[in-house]
């Protein structure tokens, strides 16, 4: 390969620059060989005045050292930038980023919690040093009260909870089929009776409810207490203290 024409910057250490104080020809560029930077003459004035020359990027104008870089600064500064042109917007979720300026909202766009959330009622709790979740961050498992004062059909929001006959008697809670109520495998009732006589725990359309007694209904007499736990799509057992 031939080249025709080739041209050099004049160059020499900034102290030398300094020292010599050269005033540059109009248009003429002069480089410090131990800094990088470098300088454009305008015919007038001498070195130490003239001002070092920018580079320009894709952030914005770079000038000195990159320390005291203002341009870079605020870009560093940025709470979000944009995966293309680092404009500043916020990436969303779905690119790769977290939709948001602050790292409060971050967590809440990705479903975490901070620090101050973990422990707390909303159920996440934090290990302790030994890996383990301290007994000050554990739920209690108590089981929810659900008064009945007489017949009363079972609903989603009763799993997990007890229900309680306190002074009445002769009625009957009824298990419904999953069509109508679908409870999931492992769900768990516990119904308490405390009234004057006998509750009886029947089985819904479809529903066999099994037990020490085989498949049916089964009545609860005062002063007993039994659980319900759902082993199938229609299928419950049931176990307790003196079922008939």
């Amino acid at each position: 390969m031939t080249v025709s024409v080739r041209f050099q910057l004049g160059g020499h250490r900034a102290v030398d620059w300094t020292s010599g104080n050269p005033v540059l020809l109009d248009r003429e560029f002069a480089a410090e060989t131990d800094t990088g930077k470098f300088k454009l003459g305008d015919g007038v004035t001498a070195w130490a005045a003239l001002p070092y020359q920018a580079f320009w990027s894709r952030w914005g104008r770079i000038t000195g050292n990159l320390a005291d870089q203002a341009d870079l600064g605020a870009l560093a500064g940025r709470s979000t930038v944009n995966g293309n042109d680092w404009s500043g917007a916020d990436l969303p979720v779905t690119h790769g980023g977290t939709g948001a300026s602050s790292a409060a909202a971050a967590r809440s766009n990705l479903g975490a919690l901070g620090t101050a959330d973990k422990g707390t009622a909303n159920g996440v709790a934090s290990l302790g040093a030994d890996g383990k979740v301290p007994v000050a961050q554990l739920q209690p498992l108590d089981l929810s009260q659900v008064n009945l004062t007489g017949s009363y059909t079972l609903t989603l929001a009763d799993r997990g909870k007890h229900l309680y006959f306190g002074a009445n008697s002769g009625n009957t809670v009824t298990i419904p089929p999953n069509a109508s109520v679908a409870f999931p495998i492992g769900a768990q009732i516990l119904v308490v009776n405390n009234g004057g006589g006998a509750q009886t725990i029947a089985q819904g359309s479809g529903v066999k409810l099994f037990g020490s007694g085989g498949v049916k209904n089964y009545g609860l007499p005062s002063g007993s207490a039994a659980t319900l736990i759902k082993v199938g799509s229609d299928n419950w057992f049931i176990f307790g203290t003196n079922l008939s």
